[in-house]
């Protein structure tokens, strides 16, 4: 069980008092958490409550994805279960997640995430690609009425509560992306290889959503990460629409703060973005060339 923890406040602790409550005995799977040099006391709390768990701390913010990376290499199992610290996982969540992965002999397996605030209100049942690059949680803010009660093969999972099976791709995520779209870039890379994700609706998870999913740091890499996934990843005209559409978007980000219309530092958020793309271009034509070469092995 891997967690990243980046000042969890109380989340970190609630959602290692759920993991107590499974019904796969506390024996049998090992929890690590990874906190990214963390401001406030969550982890000092989650250790006097958990002392069993096995805590690394970062010297410094390395990112969600480096995190799991560094919990990973830590972990002792073949199968890496990703949770959110902000989640609360239903007592048969972890023991459905493994069921429907080995059932369906599956590279990973995603868990139904509803709002903490809402248990109604789905927030993700699977990822989607859509045609133009993104990727987006399907089901996202519907109400639940059972439209997504099937075991089915989905493109990717969000790894807020995913499972995934240790590979030749040696991380289970690319540290690079830092933050966001790092669990599309790796199911596209699972895809490509033929390697299916699957749903499993009876794994359920409550996911607390915090405000940084509004804020301009996830404007920043959701717009970053969304271009160079589609760089390595996409057929040549979807990698290029990707460039072209935020490339349009900066004379768009100041016309709107010229106008009055966008804070200044929300505006600058999208050229700083394009200017991130242009930096990290040569590296994700590079990726995009080894992942061909991959799939011709």
């Amino acid at each position: 069980m891997l967690i990243v923890n980046y000042n969890g406040g109380p989340h970190l602790a609630g959602c290692l008092a759920a993991l107590e409550q499974q019904s796969i005995p506390r024996e049998q799977f090992e929890v690590i958490v990874v906190d990214n040099a963390s401001r406030d006391d969550s982890l000092e709390l989650a250790r006097r409550r958990f002392p069993h768990v096995n805590y690394i701390r970062s010297r410094c913010n390395v990112g969600f994805a480096e995190g799991n990376n560094i919990a990973a290499r830590a972990a002792l199992s073949d199968t890496l279960v990703l949770l959110n610290n902000d989640t609360l996982p239903d007592p048969f969540w972890l023991e459905e997640l493994l069921t429907v992965m080995t059932r369906r002999n599956a590279a990973a397996a995603v868990s139904k995430l509803v709002f903490t605030g809402d248990p109604t209100a789905i927030n993700s049942a699977g990822l989607q690609l859509l045609r133009d690059g993104r990727g987006v949680d399907c089901g996202f803010r519907q109400t639940d009425i059972g439209q997504f009660e099937c075991e089915r093969e989905v493109f990717a999972g969000c790894r807020a509560a995913l499972a995934v099976r240790r590979d030749h791709f040696n991380d289970v995520l690319d540290g690079s992306l830092f933050l966001y779209y790092e669990d599309l870039d790796a199911a596209w890379k699972r895809h490509a290889n033929g390697l299916a994700t699957w749903y499993a609706p009876r794994s359920l998870v409550r996911h607390a959503v915090g405000a940084a999913e509004h804020s301009p740091v996830h404007r920043f890499y959701v717009e970053r990460n969304r271009v160079l996934t589609a760089v390595r990843h996409a057929d040549l005209p979807l990698a290029l629409y990707s460039m072209l559409i935020l490339t349009l978007k900066v004379p768009q980000a100041i016309w709107n703060c010229g106008c009055g219309s966008l804070p200044r530092r929300t505006a600058l958020v999208v050229p700083k973005a394009w200017l991130a793309v242009l930096g990290n271009l040569p590296e994700a034509i590079v990726q995009r060339y080894l992942n061909r070469s991959w799939r011709l092995r």
